[in-house]
């Protein structure tokens, strides 16, 4: 009685140990935190061969607390499927970087395994998405940009989940618009490199001598693999590689110029100018008794005394002198200024004259009459100015 006991209780640990599977590892494994978003199935490896249960269970799959796909672990799921002591389920998610993703399997689904809770089976995207240009400085297709500026920078804001950082020795190209190469730069970072970051911004700084040519193209070309994002993946950025990705054109940076004749009309005690320029901008204007030195800056024109007048339609600056002393005659300084801030660095002068508002005086009366063959014909008068005939 005893051994047939024994026999018994043997068999009885021996079936149970028969119907019992282990999970030997799990892909993506627990843990993991770099799992690549485009993973598309989860594995199960079991220590011996498995098979569904006669009605399956479930797989199950959360993104943090939500559950965001359920799949039926069956006989005849073309996404289930089981070959020998491996089970993969695809579950046709589009995992997103950074999320955590917790999968379970209910404890009815194979033959003789217990199942795993969610909170045993975790893992995390990682960041294997690419770096991508959110905004450029200069923007594209910019115009009027200032190009002379030292130094000159060219921006790049980058669209990432994680900071950027430059690569070494990778080149930024910068062409003009007839694929003429102006600049050519080596990446180099750190004390004195012409590249730095800041979190997700890249600097790059032009060789001052590069270009200074005003309203001409110019493109930019940054090689593949210029910036990667800070993570595990060193995800590249795919970089600007053609014409049109990045351009932009210079400003002028000429002067105007005065266009035809200051129009002077001149009353008793003032007078308004009228004066054209070539391009939009404005007219600094000075009354001076001598040919004044040009100051510099706008606030130093200001200083000097100098008046500024900003050009309405057809570039035309008109302004007025008030206070002036009857038929009297002064200089007029004038200084075209585009839009941009670029100056003469002549003045054209003007002389204006204001009318006489006081009756000519006559001063000698003397030999008053016009004798012609002993006839008189007329008066002979001097005055104190220049006259002319009225018609009285």
């Amino acid at each position: 009685m005893r051994k047939s006991f024994t026999l018994l209780f043997s068999t009885l640990i021996l079936c149970v140990f028969a119907l019992t599977s282990f999970a030997q590892t799990l892909k993506p494994a627990n843990g993991d935190v770099n799992v690549p978003p485009t993973t598309t199935d989860l594995v199960v490896t079991f220590d011996n061969n498995v098979s569904f249960t006669e009605n399956g269970g479930t797989l199950w799959i959360k993104r943090g607390t939500t559950v965001v796909k359920s799949i039926a672990l069956e006989q005849g799921n073309p996404n289930a499927t089981i070959n020998g002591k491996v089970l993969t389920v695809k579950h046709g998610l589009t995992f997103t970087d950074g999320q955590n993703y917790y999968v379970g399997i209910s404890n009815n689904a194979i033959v003789g395994f217990g199942g795993i809770a969610d909170t045993d089976w975790h893992f995390t995207i990682g960041d294997y998405t690419a770096p991508v240009v959110k905004t450029l400085t200069p923007a594209d297709n910019a115009t009027n940009v200032h190009v002379k500026n030292d130094p000159f920078n060219l921006v790049i804001e980058f669209e990432d989940v994680n900071n950027i950082k430059a690569v070494p020795d990778k080149k930024v190209y910068l062409y003009r618009a007839d694929g003429t190469i102006v600049d050519l730069i080596t990446i180099a970072t750190g004390d004195g490199g012409n590249t730095s970051v800041s979190g997700k911004i890249a600097s790059i700084t032009v060789d001052p001598a590069a270009f200074r040519n005003e309203l001409t193209q110019y493109y930019v070309n940054v090689e593949k693999g210029a910036f990667v994002d800070v993570t595990d993946n060193d995800n590249e950025f795919a970089g600007i590689l053609n014409k049109t990705g990045w351009n932009f054109t210079s400003r002028d940076y000429s002067a105007p110029s005065v266009v035809g004749d200051i129009v002077v009309d001149a009353d008793y005690e003032s007078a308004t100018l009228t004066v054209t320029i070539s391009e939009p901008g404005s007219v600094w204007y000075l009354q001076s008794a001598s040919a004044p030195v040009l100051p510099d800056t706008d606030a130093e024109y200001t200083a000097a005394g100098w008046k500024k007048q900003a050009a309405g339609a057809g570039n035309v600056a008109t302004f007025t002198l008030d206070n002036l002393d009857p038929a009297t005659k002064y200089d007029v300084y004038v200084v075209a200024q585009n839009a941009d801030g670029d100056k003469q660095t002549v003045a054209s002068k003007v002389e204006v004259t204001t009318l006489d508002n006081v009756a000519p005086k006559i001063v000698d009366g003397s030999n008053d009459t016009v004798n012609i063959a002993n006839v008189t014909v007329g008066l002979e008068l001097t005055f104190d100015e220049r006259v002319q005939a009225g018609s009285g």
